[in-house]
Parts: structure tokens; sequence; C-alpha cells
């Protein structure tokens, strides 16, 4: 889970580190980066106590947070506000599925910091207020009554779903 977790919060540091490289220094991107360099800091911090090690994908997944970062500050706001809330809807559901099996396998006592910290990285809201939700799978069979915001939500969440997948496996 820690090695996911690392992975999944350095894409949104670069992610917010992509989107100033092209934006410049304005406090509400520097301010998100400095948000979640914290959460990556504390991640790193419990590491050594539950011996897990970084993913060999954390570099892709910073990667692909730096490139969609930066590509998202170029688009009009209503689709970067959709790809944003998308990498929010990822990192929450992951979160979320964690907490979920930490407590069907009877680990959540056992785990109490690293279930503390899940918990305020799935609550940690990310999205901006006018993002487009990404659509669930039920909408996704029916590509053609999307709006470009829900196509493009889906497309950059699923993307980062399946970065964190391999994350964890190596």
């Amino acid at each position: 889970m820690l090695r996911i977790n690392m992975a999944a919060e350095a894409a949104a540091v670069r992610l917010f580190a992509g989107q100033q490289a092209v934006l410049g220094d304005r406090p509400d991107v520097a301010y998100m980066k400095e948000q979640e360099g914290a959460y990556l800091n504390h991640l790193q911090a419990l590491a050594p106590g539950y011996r897990a090690r970084p993913s060999l994908f954390g570099p892709l997944c910073s990667a692909a947070g730096y490139a969609v970062g930066a590509a998202s500050a170029v688009l009009p706001r209503n689709l970067a506000a959709s790809v944003t809330g998308a990498v929010q809807d990822a990192l929450s559901e992951e979160y979320t599925d964690q907490l979920r099996q930490l407590h069907t396998d009877r680990l959540a006592a056992e785990v109490g910091p690293l279930r503390d910290a899940l918990r305020q990285l799935r609550d940690h809201e990310r999205a901006p207020d006018d993002g487009v939700k990404a659509p669930d799978i039920f909408a996704l069979q029916r590509p053609q009554d999307l709006s470009m915001e829900q196509g493009m939500a889906a497309l950059v969440k699923y993307t980062f779903k399946g970065l964190f997948t391999l994350a964890g496996r190596a």
C-alpha cells in the first residue's frame, strides 16, 4: 500500500509542478504542490516502519503527473478542472479501497498510523469546485453520450489508476 501511495503522491506533486512550469508561480498551484509534498514526506517517513520501499514505477508516475499537469495548464479552464478532478478521483478511490482492505483483513488496528494517513489522504480535497467527476463504468459503455470534460476525466482517471496498480506490483 505504501509503495502505491508514495508513487501516487509523487504523481500529484509533479502534476502541480507541471502546472507551475507553464503557469508560473501562482499561489494556488504552489499551495497545492506544497500540500501534496507534505503528504509525500509523511508517507516516506512511515515507509521504514512498515519495511516498504519506493515503487520501481514511481518515476513513471512522477513523469506522467508532470506531463498531465503541464498539458492541463494550457487547456481551457473546464477541461483543466476535469483533469485535476480526475486525478483526485483516482487518488480518493485508491485510498478508500486500501482502507476497506485493511478492515477486511482485520489489520486496521495494527497499522494505526498508516490507517490515519490513508484517512487524511482520502479526505483531502484536491479537485477544483468546477471539476467534472469522471463517469462510472456504465456511462463509459455509451461514449457517445459523454461530454468532452467527462471523456477527458475518464481518460486521466483510469490512466492514473492503471499506473497506481503498476506501482504496487514492483
